[in-house]
């Protein structure tokens, strides 16, 4: 989904739990800015998977170049949602200006990031 000053990919990944079970986990790709003109449309897309029944995911930060507080209450909100149905939201690939970002309004150890998508696909595994 390509939106004015951001990008959207999504794609599928399984894990195994580590109760047996196959989790299904979508890897969102965000490019671009999550701000005020964009986050909008971040939000009816997550959403739109939770409606569907989805409510794991790991967030690929790493073609993000901006995050305004706008975008930062998308994250919390969705968040939210998917953990009062035992799912998640976390991040992964977060750039040095994003986390920095972050940091400054409190939330550098709030939510849970990786370093790299396969350290947070391996999370889930374990959570």
């Amino acid at each position: 989904v390509k939106l004015a000053g951001a990008q959207i990919r999504v794609r599928q990944s399984g894990v195994t739990h580590k109760t047996g079970q196959v989790w299904s986990i979508h890897v969102v790709g965000l490019s671009g800015n999550l701000d005020g003109k964009t986050f909008p449309h971040v939000e009816e897309f997550l959403n739109n998977l939770m409606d569907q029944g989805n409510y794991r995911f790991v967030l690929n930060c790493k073609g993000m170049e901006y995050l305004s507080s706008a975008g930062v209450g998308v994250l919390i909100s969705v968040a939210r949602r998917a953990r009062e149905v035992q799912g998640d939201i976390v991040l992964a690939d977060v750039p040095k200006k994003v986390q920095s970002i972050l940091n400054l309004l409190g939330l550098g150890s709030y939510r849970t990031s990786y370093a790299a998508e396969k350290e947070a696909l391996a999370a889930f595994a374990q959570s």
